[in-house]
């Protein structure tokens, strides 16, 4: 439990730091491809405006007006553009490029009729920024050479990705090594729950064996009672309630975990059929299914104790004269344990709270069937103990599956 608790501390920051750097990112990211085609679009509209070619610096010196990018004297020559102008007929009436080298006649053209053939007012082709204008019947197609600025945009988009990568490993390691620390209160207070369950367990047991034994006395004294029935029947539910906490606590805590391999197929199935009796004296059917020779690594006694809690549920709350299935097979990453019985119905919401200490979904079949709500808590430990996974569905109404993934 506390090594998932650090997991789950570390993974949550871990989230938290990439969305923020994802946000952050891909903002400045964002904004500097859009601020650098928001200024090869006005520069394109300078250029539509005075027929696709810059005004001699006299006339645009004298202009109070002028764009921001005109204040540069340079802009003109280390500026590459070309463009396209067509008549109201659609013939080719001038193709201006002057002012590019990497573009001759016949590549202006092609790219113009990609650019109408966008459909657009403004777009890319290939590495070109155009804008298309239409004035008097007139069709302008002008084009930026946007190569530099897209390859800045690359080195950008690589240099953030770098620093992210960068920040994202250095806060793993931060986060890593500072996460004892920071979850010690929580695993200080787990432990002191399961030393008080384990000690309070181990103390209340004395007395209620003493309290059984001159129940015992009481019963051959003065024979048949019910107050000594009553006794008897409250001290073996309080030695059951004792027995299934310790039970989770020595779960919890990984003391009584022996790994090794051995036959999930026969302990499945020996641990099964011990319940054929108990549910053949219901009424009820039991079927089993389970793949032959499947071996896993991992504590036995714990994966019998899986499988008869699961059963016992099973059987314990099937309705009347109903077929429970329990199947066992590999698929493609693992192993696939499946109990499956009717039920009574279940809301959708109470599914995952099956697995909570002390919660039952039917409290009244529950006291009739002497169960505390402990057993799939104690399952569910198990299973995580196994590094599986566990879970409840209602396939069909008054159905549940429960299924453990190894």
């Amino acid at each position: 439990m506390i090594r998932r608790l650090r997991r789950r501390f570390v993974g949550i920051a871990m989230a938290s730091l990439l969305v923020i750097l994802a946000v952050v990112i891909g903002f400045i990211n964002i904004t500097s491809w859009q601020q650098m085609n928001l200024r090869a679009d006005d520069l394109l509209e300078f250029l539509a405006e005075h027929g696709g070619e810059f005004p001699r610096p006299e006339e645009h010196a004298l202009s109070t007006a002028r764009p921001d990018f005109m204040r540069n004297q340079e802009t003109a020559f280390k500026t590459r553009c070309f463009s396209v102008r067509y008549t109201a007929e659609g013939e080719v009436e001038e193709v201006r490029i002057d002012r590019i080298a990497a573009i001759d006649e016949q590549g202006a053209l092609e790219c113009a009729q990609q650019a109408l053939e966008t459909g657009r007012e403004r777009g890319f082709v290939g590495i070109y920024r155009f804008l298309v204008q239409e004035s008097d019947g007139q069709i302008y197609v002008g084009f930026l050479d946007m190569a530099d600025e897209i390859t800045t945009a690359r080195q950008l988009a690589g240099a953030s990705a770098f620093v992210a990568v960068f920040c994202l490993a250095a806060m793993f390691v931060m986060v890593f090594f500072f996460s004892k620390r920071a979850i010690r209160p929580i695993v200080q207070n787990l432990e002191r729950q399961k030393q008080f369950i384990a000690d309070a367990g181990h103390e209340i047991k004395t007395p209620l064996t003493i309290l059984s034994a001159n129940a015992a006395v009481l019963r051959m004294t003065v024979g048949e009672n019910e107050w000594v029935d009553s006794i008897q029947n409250q001290t073996r539910r309080l030695d059951k309630l004792v027995g299934e906490l310790l039970s989770l606590s020595q779960v919890e805590s990984g003391l009584s975990r022996q790994v090794e391999l051995f036959c999930l197929s026969d302990a499945v199935l020996d641990t099964a059929s011990a319940f054929r009796t108990m549910a053949e004296a219901q009424g009820k059917t039991l079927r089993i299914s389970v793949e032959p020779e499947i071996f896993y690594c991992g504590d036995e006694t714990q994966l019998r104790r899986l499988v008869s809690i699961l059963m016992d549920n099973a059987v314990k709350y099937a309705t009347k004269e109903a077929e429970i299935s329990l199947r066992l097979h590999k698929k493609k990453h693992g192993l696939l344990l499946e109990v499956q019985n009717p039920c009574e119905p279940i809301a959708p919401e109470a599914l995952p709270r099956l697995f909570d200490r002390f919660y039952r979904a039917d409290t009244s079949r529950a006291r009739e069937s002497g169960s505390y709500g402990i057993g799939l808590a104690i399952a569910q430990e198990i299973v995580l103990a196994n590094k599986g996974k566990i879970s409840a569905s209602c396939p069909n109404e008054g159905e549940i599956v429960f299924r453990v993934t190894l």
